[in-house]
């Protein structure tokens, strides 16, 4: 005896496999899926050449005379209004690439090295820095802090160009 499971899933199975098995019977009692035979309709013969339809002239109204002359205007123009053409503002050039060689070490001064246990901290511009830190809001990275040179040296790492500034001594 089957359980409630097996009737509930033969019962929906049932549900999808019927329409496709009625499909089927139909098809076999009416007599297939298409036409048996196929015949092709005869030669036509070239139609007669259509006459063209001649319609009478009228004259222009005024209103209509002034739109050509608008649209004739108009066609010198070498663009019309759009939404989506903007007149460009000024004749700066805008550079598309530029050459990562060519920036420059940004400017910062080095006020103070600081030794300790820890390792060395580097007070540049009131702020204070370890090594591995960003310098401000610029790419360059600190590599190292020498507190025996009272040096820092930064590394911009899209070029791989390094530079070092010392301690510097009030005058």
């Amino acid at each position: 005896m089957p359980t409630v499971e097996t009737k509930r899933r033969l019962s929906a199975g049932g549900m999808f496999i019927l329409p496709l098995v009625l499909v089927k019977v139909t098809a076999l009692v009416v007599g297939g899926t298409g036409p048996a035979q196929v015949a092709a309709a005869p030669d036509v013969v070239d139609p007669a050449p259509l006459q063209p339809v001649m319609l009478a002239e009228r004259a222009w109204s005024e209103e209509q005379r002034a739109a050509v002359r608008h649209i004739a205007e108009l066609l010198d123009e070498p663009f019309g209004p759009t939404p989506l053409y903007y007149e460009p503002r000024g004749r700066e050039s805008v550079p598309i690439f530029e050459d990562p060689q060519s920036d420059p070490a940004p400017e910062f001064i080095v006020q103070a090295i600081l030794s300790s246990a820890a390792g060395n901290t580097a007070l540049i511009d009131g702020e204070a820095y370890r090594v591995g830190d960003v310098i401000g809001r610029t790419e360059w990275r600190i590599i190292a802090i020498d507190g025996a040179a009272r040096s820092v040296t930064v590394l911009d790492p899209r070029t791989d160009q390094t530079t070092t500034r010392s301690v510097q001594t009030p005058r």
